[in-house]
């Protein structure tokens, strides 16, 4: 039986064993492969890692400071360098991971997303407000933060100053412009997370499948944590055929297979990619939203590219 690997420090969750389950549905088994603890030569070592057909990268890096973001490029290069196909490369999970990187790249790419700087210390926060290229409110985000660890919507200069003292004295963040995003019944203001894969058989970038989220509550902004009742599915409203086209481009633009792409729609009807997660999470009530399960298309993804590399199917 062939084997995907799927790349993972710590513990599966419903993204591996739905890996798993569509894995065993077509032939295929699954290895978690822990990078902390691969022992990678210096050479590659023809026949290494011979039981494994293909990889699927599931790491996310807090951060270049942290020790997850060398290991894990190490081992996706040493995988690369040995001719095993991956899901999601290391370029991909560099281009991705830094959200300063992934939005210059979507930028240059003709997509709309929000107007972004990178600053080292609130002396040059403070000169974008003074010399009119952003202004209150305005948004503080450290660019290696995941599930809305460290975004803040700065109302005024107090909050900038506290928000440098708190969380960004040894942080480069991004300032972004607030956007005023269209909301529901409730006040809450929401995005649509949608789902992007490569096709197994042609490679192009495919629409899979898309869910509204909303934020928790009305005083935030944080969509992405947004709970099992915080979205729904059914129509994406207005902008479809933009809302796909963007997405799609956005996998191309960052070289990466399967991707979450977080849209919003503002109030002015304009649509803007706010970021993309190449490790997205899911839990049925999101793939039911979805209406898809998009871990089969990833194991068709990664089934395909083994097969041709040589590995029977």
């Amino acid at each position: 039986m062939k084997t995907i690997g799927i790349l993972k420090h710590n513990r599966a969750g419903d993204p591996e064993d739905r890996i798993a389950f569509h894995a065993r549905k077509m032939g295929w088994q699954t290895v978690q492969i822990n990078p902390f603890e691969l022992m990678l030569p210096i050479r590659t070592t023809k026949g290494a890692f011979r039981e494994i057909s293909s990889v699927i990268s599931r790491c996310e890096i807090r951060g270049a400071q942290f020790r997850e973001y060398d290991q894990y490029l190490r081992a996706l290069g040493y995988f690369e360098s040995s001719n095993i196909p991956i899901i999601n490369n290391a370029q991909s999970v560099i281009n991705t991971q830094d959200k300063y990187r992934s939005h210059v790249l979507m930028v240059l790419n003709g997509i709309p997303t929000p107007i972004s700087y990178l600053v080292h210390n609130k002396e040059q926060a403070f000169s974008l407000l003074e010399g009119g290229l952003i202004a209150f409110p305005l948004v503080l985000k450290d660019p290696y933060g995941s599930r809305g660890t460290a975004v803040f919507k700065i109302d005024d200069k107090e909050a900038l100053e506290g928000a440098f003292v708190s969380h960004f004295r040894r942080i480069s963040p991004l300032v972004q412009e607030f956007l005023h995003l269209e909301t529901d019944t409730e006040g809450r203001v929401g995005d649509l997370r949608v789902w992007v894969v490569r096709g197994a058989k042609t490679e192009k970038p495919r629409f899979a499948g898309a869910y509204h989220r909303f934020a928790p509550d009305k005083s935030s902004i944080l969509t992405n944590l947004s709970t099992n009742d915080g979205g729904y599915g059914g129509p994406m409203g207005g902008h479809v055929s933009n809302l796909i086209r963007y997405s799609k481009k956005v996998l191309d633009a960052l070289g990466a297979d399967v991707l979450g792409v977080d849209v919003a729609k503002t109030t002015e009807g304009r649509l803007y990619v706010i970021e993309a997660n190449i490790t997205m999470d899911t839990t049925p009530e999101w793939r039911e939203w979805a209406g898809v399960d998009i871990w089969k298309n990833v194991v068709e993804l990664a089934i395909a590219r083994a097969v041709r590399m040589g590995a029977r199917d």
